[in-house]
């Protein structure tokens, strides 16, 4: 009907047959930053930063524990086919013990243990 009202009488959509269809579905993470990274022990993250829980942001805590071998790539949304080449890069540089391409400051907002540490700030 919309094409009809479009593009007026002269054109017929009836001569249409409608074969197929799909939908597709973006992952992406709930801030729009990709995971590139390392996958955190939960259990450890959530022993060693329990403090985080009284709002004690300032104190000194011991590095964070992960999963051996275990890294995250995804949640790149629509910019999966661009991002996706700088996250390999990025895993290839953690896993190989090399110099990172991007800044460590950057690092801390893609890496996949946030929303383990935001979650305990705000429980």
């Amino acid at each position: 009907e919309r094409v009809r009202k479009l593009l007026g009488s002269k054109f017929e959509t009836t001569h249409f047959k409608v074969i197929g269809s799909r939908a597709g579905v973006r992952a992406t993470t709930l801030d729009r930053l990709p995971l590139i990274g390392p996958v955190e022990d939960r259990s450890y993250y959530l022993d060693a930063y329990s403090d985080l829980k009284h709002g004690a942001s300032h104190k000194q805590f011991p590095l964070g524990k992960f999963m051996k071998g275990l890294y995250l790539s995804g949640g790149y949304g629509s910019w999966g086919v661009m991002g996706s080449f700088l996250g390999a890069k990025i895993l290839k540089s953690m896993v190989l013990e090399e110099p990172l391409p991007i800044s460590v400051k950057m690092l801390a907002r893609i890496f996949p243990s946030r929303f383990c540490v935001r979650d305990m700030q705000r429980n």
